[in-house]
């Protein structure tokens, strides 16, 4: 009893349990799953090759009608150049046109006014297969045939429904007629016959395919068919009523629509038994269409041998990764267990465990070896990875409280003054670490003047965000006094010259914004063009740097330049953030795609401007952003 508990608590039992069951199972879900995607992909393959060929036949087709049409397109242009053409020469072309191809019967013009000479005149073949004509008396009936007066109410060129001619040996008929035109008034109808056997013959359809097809008109009835008795006699909606399949109905449906496609048929005549995929396309060029069908085993016979091959080939794996399990199972001994259970500890979160009493120096005690080695690195990566966390969350809270301090000093309540009708404002700051090192403010500096910043501190992290702390303060201190923005730009250069420990430099935009008239006077300390927005969506930079880079240059001298805003008119201030975020394949946003993207939301308020701006900036580097972001928007309203 212990022997037989043992035998099924050994590995080679697991192995056979756990890998040689379920390899099974997911052989039977592999088989279906196979059979499933083999299945639906062969009959899509099939269906869509076969619609092509159909297609490709009814372009076959299609091309020999839009041939013969353009025949008479010739014929009648001639006309409508010069209706005054002597009768021989008018005869010498209509004789031409009847012989220049074989399935063409008859050629003539209608002349839409009748006189003693000239009414129509009409050229056809004999049974002799020479040129015959028609008398006056003869061809003046042709005026009465139904497709003259349809083209003549159309207007453009028309084909008729296939017909019967006696002339023709009974054979099936169709008429193309074009209409030619004097000093824009409707002259007469320009026609050719064609023998619709002749031209089956060839258009080189029958050599193309050895499955039964059949060609219908624009009423269903059958011009061709595997079944000479339904040839003019019936249509496709006889047969579907007949039939009273429901692929019949649809194939009715779709081919009277002009559409190309499939349908399945379940019994596609009384004398067949078996199911059907017909595959069906429109001659474009007459408004017929064209079918062609496939017995629904020759469809699936291709599919089933895929299936076959799939179904031996996912055999031979299974069997052998079954015989492989076994040849495995047989060779693992009982160090394998002691190494189990030392596997089973350290996963219980002893890290003290060890493999003891394996010297072996196969692969087992190899294992075994390195098992005890991984451990004990094991342990002193946990004490380490403790010391580095620890470190860490100190970092990390130490960011978390700067940037909530940080937070505090760029505004975030918005709308920023709900009592001001005359303008617009909205800013939005988004660090690409912790803490950023750009920032905007504004504030009112009486009940007319509104002052707006937007400053971009070089590089990242703790120290540019103390910078730009310390930037802000000056710049809130000097505006209060009455500094004009070039005297700000100045004497801040020369503070943070003053102040520094290492070079660190910032560029500034400040302006002053004369809420009443719109006058905007700004100076420029090396910070990235401003964008102007028109009311009528246009986009363009305005300005240029009035000074260099602040904190850069001692000596460093700054101007100010002003722009009036129009009522809807609209600035926005960014940093370079926007430019320089670059796709995984190295190209730039750029100013290129910024002002694209300004066009595009130029009717947007500026909350939905400014987060329209960050989410594609975000967007384009794949969420991964390589510098902070800051968009400062100001619009006139009033």
């Amino acid at each position: 009893m212990n022997q037989l508990s043992n035998a099924y608590a050994s590995i080679r039992v697991k192995l056979i349990l756990f890998i040689v069951i379920p390899i099974i199972f997911f052989f039977i879900l592999g088989v279906f799953f196979t059979m499933s995607k083999i299945s639906t992909s062969a009959e899509e393959q099939l269906s869509k090759n076969v619609i092509i060929q159909a297609k490709n036949y009814a372009e076959i087709l299609g091309s020999e009608f839009n041939a013969i049409a353009s025949l008479a397109n010739v014929n009648a242009g001639i006309l409508g150049n010069d209706v005054t053409l002597s009768e021989g020469l008018l005869s010498s072309v209509l004789k031409n046109t009847l012989l220049s191809k074989t399935q063409i019967h008859g050629v003539g013009i209608i002349f839409e006014k009748d006189s003693d000479e000239k009414s129509s005149i009409y050229f056809y073949k004999t049974s002799e297969e020479e040129v015959g004509s028609l008398g006056i008396n003869e061809s003046r009936k042709l005026k009465k045939e139904d497709w003259y007066f349809e083209t003549k109410a159309a207007n453009a060129s028309t084909w008729s429904e296939p017909y019967f001619d006696e002339s023709l040996g009974n054979n099936i008929k169709a008429t193309v007629a074009v209409p030619f035109f004097l000093e824009d008034e409707f002259a007469g109808v320009s026609f050719i016959d064609i023998d619709l056997t002749q031209l089956q013959k060839h258009s080189g359809l029958e050599t193309l395919t050895d499955n039964a097809f059949v060609i219908t008109s624009k009423k269903g009835r059958f011009i061709t068919h595997p079944n000479p008795a339904l040839i003019m006699t019936k249509t496709l909606q006889d047969v579907s009523r007949e039939g009273n399949d429901p692929g019949l109905v649809l194939l009715n449906k779709e081919v009277r629509e002009g559409k190309s496609g499939q349908v399945r048929v379940e019994k596609l005549s009384t004398d067949i038994d078996e199911p059907y995929w017909v595959f069906y396309a429109p001659i474009t060029s007459t408004g017929w269409g064209f079918a062609t069908a496939l017995p629904e085993r020759e469809v699936f016979a291709f599919t089933r041998m895929q299936i076959q091959r799939a179904v031996f080939g996912i055999s031979i794996i299974l069997v052998l990764a079954i015989i492989c399990v076994l040849i495995v199972s047989k060779s693992l001994t009982q160090p394998l267990k002691m190494l189990t259970d030392a596997v089973k500890q350290l996963a219980d979160g002893d890290l003290s465990t060890s493999i003891k009493g394996i010297t072996a120096k196969d692969e087992i005690g190899q294992l075994s070896r390195a098992f005890n080695h991984m451990t004990l690195q094991l342990r002193q990566h946990v004490d380490e990875l403790k010391k580095q966390y620890a470190a860490r969350d100190a970092v990390e809270n130490e960011l978390t409280i700067a940037r909530s301090i940080q937070s505090t000093l760029i505004p975030s309540k918005f709308p920023a003054f709900p009592d001001y009708d005359e303008f617009d404002l909205h800013g939005i700051n988004h660090a690409a670490s912790h803490v950023a090192g750009d920032f905007f403010d504004f504030f009112l500096l009486d009940s007319c003047r509104l002052f707006i910043v937007i400053a971009d501190v070089s590089g990242k992290g703790v120290g540019p965000a103390l910078l730009m702390a310390v930037s802000r303060t000056h710049i809130r201190n000097l505006a209060a006094k009455g500094h004009s923005p070039a005297q700000i730009l100045t004497e801040l250069n020369q503070l943070l010259i003053q102040d520094r420990d290492q070079p660190m430099f910032v560029t500034v935009f400040v302006a002053e914004y004369n809420i009443s008239s719109g006058d905007l006077c700004y100076a420029n300390g090396g910070h990235v063009i401003p964008y102007l927005i028109t009311r009528d969506g246009h986009v363009a930079q305005f300005g240029q740097p009035t000074g260099t880079i602040v904190g850069m240059l001692e000596d460093a001298e700054f101007g100010e330049e002003t722009i009036k805003l129009k009522k809807d008119e609209t600035i926005v201030l960014y940093t370079d953030g926007i430019l320089e975020a670059r796709l995984p394949e190295g190209e730039f946003f750029g100013e290129r795609h910024f002002e694209t993207l300004l066009s595009a939301n130029a009717e947007m308020s500026l909350l939905e401007l400014c987060d329209s701006t960050l989410a594609t900036v975000k967007a384009y580097q794949a969420n991964k952003l390589s510098d902070d972001v800051t968009v400062l928007a100001l619009r006139k309203l009033n």
